[in-house]
């Protein structure tokens, strides 16, 4: 694809006949012109020559634009619309018009001094009117010879329509002049000098003068519209502190880096060229950093205000800001091919691109001109022929209809919306690769999300820890952690980094951690002062052992555990639960008894559940299609309220779904994965998650761009706001066009309804100036990360109130693998105390799940009661922590016992049971108290 840059563009027929123009040149496949950006991009066999000399014969500027990423700052000055030109040929015109105005009409609506000069002769008025007019056209003669050649060439436009009116009145006013020199010389000074002032110089000079001037408006507030673009190219890094081949660092008193670098363009750095970037500089390229610390603002990038705290062997991107530390870095992508480079011109191809629904208005705008100059011809011809009219007057209506119509704002009705939608969407971490998609994610009815990697973080972490011996749980997790600290699988690393062990920390001198481990479970008083960890070995699909100081250790799956040790029938128990919710329960154990259970999963994203709310609230249905297996899947699911979703789906099963949901309604697909690729091109509009796979960020048509749901969700709203904009700037450039044409014809003059010449190029400027200032209100969207989070708690408070009946439009969307929920019974009381067994947990033991609370200890003249609690809402245990938080913080609470799976809870309590309290504030934070049952009823 080739680009280049047009120059010369007024209305929304230039680029339409530019765009058809070249579209008939041999070898080309497409062609697109952006009216706003300026830019238009040709593909095919096509030649440059034969396109530049096309569109040079159409009387506009045209260059071939620099897509390497070293010429943004040309790109940026030609996104800024050039008005100074026009302004000072304005001011001059103004200048002209004031005088030719106080000539012509000032003496007689306001009594002004007029002067025996031009008073006594007529023809010295007229002729001076004619002179300052003759200026005027001259100074803004451009206007009319654009106009001029695209009626030679059939190819009219906005200014073809100024022009003819223009020279209209300019000509029947030079006509009426030799009138006037024949009265002057029959000596009918009276009539001269009547007709005199009844000349049209004055309206034709105000009509150019108005259409200017409205032009210079309209491209000043059409150039805010990519005021988002224009401000990511401004971040460009400029230069670039190289340093030079063979250069070394000297020591002492010239310890300085710089000396070791040559300043030289950031587009001239290559791969593997280390460079230094200073503090408040602009990092120049792609790179690792090899040396240094600091933190990095990517608020230009990502729209996150938060810096990044950066380090050697942190990867950081081009375009970013260093905000304190001094970096080494070592370049891996450059010019072109870094993030930074890619985003723009991805921005720009966006910009460039049309939205569907602009095919109206551009078929529309294709006949619309012609369409004016035929009605124009015809009103003056039923005025002067029909109605017997006078020259004069059927001119000032013909007059009237060219200048009230206003292809611009039908032209503009929908670039100048998307510009403003997708530069809203680039300030908040969202680049939309085109028109279409800005355009059809305002339409999404179903949003099609990825687990792993989307909804979920992708990284394993562990989710809880349980001790099943004379270990406490700080003792499991720091003994699994000097185990795992060696293997390099994905569940090991999530538990090494949670107990926040190196390898290289197990090493040497016995910690105090291991020297309690060793004291508990041998009754070692003295474990000795050196830990020595030998015969370590890593079973694929199994686990690892290890020998520590004479002491044989296992931890792994149940599978591998099993052939080394015992596990009973109440840790299978709680492995098996654990599991059917998805988790990675993992055992740590010795050869004759467990010592610890360890549950290990992918987290939720921050806001996942949030984003999730916001999709209900807009009325998309989300669908969650993932290729794990169902009881992770439903555990994910569950958490974040979403009840259509299909698991153990492999790509082709994706892209099989995805294609039955394009026959209900616009699907959209989230996903990160290389897996995601071909689900992601099916869709109506693939979104990558950008810190996904680059294969899925290349099949998306949006990158979200900051990772994060919310995006998502901002990127939908944009979509609606832009979709709403494009909308009302249609429905008004054309009923402005529909009422306005038949008022300029005279259609209603009978009622004293009419336009002059005049009112109607006010009315022409001022619907332009209405479609650039509504398109410039997308802007003030709100959708900040505290809008997003109130809108989702208002809706998390509805579906709490509104149970399972919330979801009932959302149902069977497709066949589900979503299991239910256990139902509650809401007159049962439970038996015994849930959980019995669990964390050592029976009915007479003190402990709690969240141990006991020592500070609940009260006087004790306060009785201590019993409760059994059915809670709705509970799918796991951060569920159960949450509940208890609650439970804690509104009751006396001294033990107390929580089930998710069973919806229940026990609790032991001093005091009082405020019920409507706890009932609130459990139904604020998303839960149901269905019933309590204690011994004081």
């Amino acid at each position: 694809m080739n680009s280049y840059s047009i120059t010369g563009m007024n209305c929304s027929a230039c680029s339409n006949h530019i765009e058809q123009t070249v579209k008939r040149l041999p070898g080309v496949t497409s062609c697109e012109v952006s009216l706003i950006t300026g830019i238009m991009n040709v593909t095919g066999s096509v030649s440059q020559e034969a396109v530049i000399r096309a569109v040079t014969e159409l009387g506009y500027g045209i260059t071939v634009s620099d897509s390497s990423g070293g010429n943004i700052p040309d790109y940026v000055s030609r996104l800024t619309p050039s008005v100074k030109p026009m302004l000072t040929g304005f001011l001059i015109s103004l200048v002209l018009l004031l005088i030719l105005m106080y000539l012509a009409t000032g003496h007689l609506m306001f009594g002004l001094p007029a002067g025996s000069f031009f008073m006594d002769r007529p023809d010295r008025l007229a002729y001076t009117e004619l002179i300052l007019t003759s200026a005027i056209l001259l100074i803004n003669g451009r206007l009319l010879i654009k106009g001029y050649r695209g009626l030679v060439r059939m190819m009219p436009t906005m200014d073809t329509l100024v022009a003819i009116g223009v020279s209209a009145s300019y000509l029947y006013s030079v006509q009426k002049i030799a009138l006037l020199n024949t009265l002057i010389s029959a000596d009918m000074t009276e009539q001269a000098a009547k007709l005199a002032h009844n000349l049209y110089f004055e309206s034709a000079a105000m009509l150019l003068v108005i259409v200017v001037f409205g032009k210079i408006l309209e491209r000043s507030a059409r150039g805010k519209t990519t005021t988002a673009l224009r401000g990511l190219l401004d971040i460009t890094p400029k230069n670039a502190h190289r340093i030079r081949a063979g250069a070394h660092r000297q020591e002492g008193v010239n310890d300085n880096p710089l000396n070791a670098a040559e300043d030289v363009p950031a587009a001239a750095l290559k791969v593997n060229d280390v460079f230094i970037v200073l503090p408040g500089e602009s990092i120049p390229a792609d790179a690792v950093i090899i040396e240094g610390s600091g933190s990095i603002n990517e608020s230009g990038l990502t729209g996150e205000s938060m810096p990044r705290d950066v380090t050697a062997g942190d990867t950081v991107t081009g375009a970013t800001v260093n905000i304190n530390g001094l970096l080494k870095c070592r370049a891996l992508r450059t010019g072109s091919e870094t993030v930074f480079s890619k985003m723009v011109e991805t921005v720009k191809v966006a910009l460039t691109s049309k939205a569907p629904i602009s095919r109206t208005a551009d078929t529309i705008s294709a006949y619309f001109v012609p369409a004016v100059i035929v009605l124009a011809i015809l009103t003056f011809c039923v005025w002067y022929f029909l109605l017997n009219g006078t020259m004069a007057v059927a001119l000032e209506y013909a007059t009237a209809v060219l200048l009230v119509s206003c292809p611009c704002a039908l032209g503009l009705a929908t670039p100048l919306a998307i510009t403003a939608g997708a530069g809203k969407a680039l300030r908040n971490g969202v680049l939309f690769k085109n028109a279409e998609s800005l355009e059809k994610i305002g339409r999404v009815k179903y949003m099609v999300l990825d687990k792993t990697g989307t909804i979920t973080a992708g990284t394993p972490k562990v989710t809880s820890v349980i001790t099943v011996s004379a270990l406490s749980v700080e003792n499991v997790l720091h003994l699994a952690g000097i185990l795992e600290s060696f293997s390099s699988h994905p569940v090991a690393k999530a538990v090494a980094a949670e107990s926040g062990i190196h390898n290289t920390d197990t090493y040497g001198l016995m910690d105090e951690g291991m020297n309690e481990v060793m004291k508990k479970l041998y009754s070692a008083t003295d474990p000795g002062s050196i830990m020595n960890i030998t015969e370590f070995a890593e079973v694929t699909s199994g686990g690892v052992h290890a020998t520590i100081n004479g002491h044989r250790f296992f931890i792994g799956n149940q599978d591998y555990i099993r052939s080394k040790s015992v596990i009973s029938a109440d840790i299978g128990e709680i492995c098996n639960d654990m599991s059917n919710k998805g988790d990675t329960t993992i055992l740590l154990a010795t050869e004759r008894e467990i010592l610890g259970i360890i549950s290990v999963s992918d987290v939720i994203r921050d806001n996942a559940a949030e984003s999730v709310a916001l999709l209900y609230r807009q009325g998309i249905t989300p669908i969650m299609l993932t290729g794990d297996n169902i009881f992770s899947a439903s555990g994910i699911a569950e958490k974040v309220h979403i009840r259509n979703l299909k698991a153990n789906c492999l790509p082709e099963d994706k892209a099989q779904v995805i294609r039955e949901l394009r026959g209900k309604g616009v699907t959209a697909m989230v996903g990160d994965g290389i897996n995601d690729a071909l689900p992601l091109t099916e869709a109506d509009i693939g979104i990558a998650v950008a810190s996904g796979s680059d294969i899925a960020i290349d099949a998306g048509n949006v990158v979200l761009v900051k990772n994060t749901m919310l995006n998502l969700v901002k990127a939908i709203r944009c979509g609606r706001r832009t979709l709403r904009t494009i909308k009302e700037n249609l429905f008004w450039a054309l009923c402005y066009n529909i009422v306005g044409l038949p008022l300029a014809a005279g259609a209603l003059s009978s009622f004293g309804l009419r336009l002059t010449p005049v009112f109607a190029a006010s009315c022409m400027a001022a619907s332009s100036l209405i479609v650039v200032g509504n398109s410039l209100r997308i802007f003030l969207t709100d959708i900040s990360e505290k809008k997003l989070t109130e809108d989702a708690r208002n809706e998390n408070e509805k579906i709490s109130a509104m149970g399972e009946a919330y979801f009932r439009p959302h149902l069977n969307v497709i066949t589900s693998d979503r299991k239910e929920p256990a139902p509650v019974h809401k007159n049962t009381v439970p038996a015994d105390p849930v959980f019995s067994g669990f964390m050592g947990i029976t009915p007479d033991s003190p402990v709690s799940h969240a141990q006991k609370n020592t500070e609940a200890e009260t006087p004790d003249e306060n009785m201590v009661h019993y409760a059994n609690l059915i809670i709705d809402g509970m799918v796991c245990e951060h569920c159960e922590s949450t509940v208890c938080e609650i439970l804690r913080k509104h009751v006396n609470i001294i033990n107390i016992v929580i089930s998710h799976r069973r919806n229940a809870a026990v609790a032991e309590y001093r005091g009082n049971f405020d019920e409507a309290t706890v009932k609130r504030e459990l139904s604020l934070a998303g839960y149901n108290l269905v019933n309590v049952f204690n011994d004081s009823m």
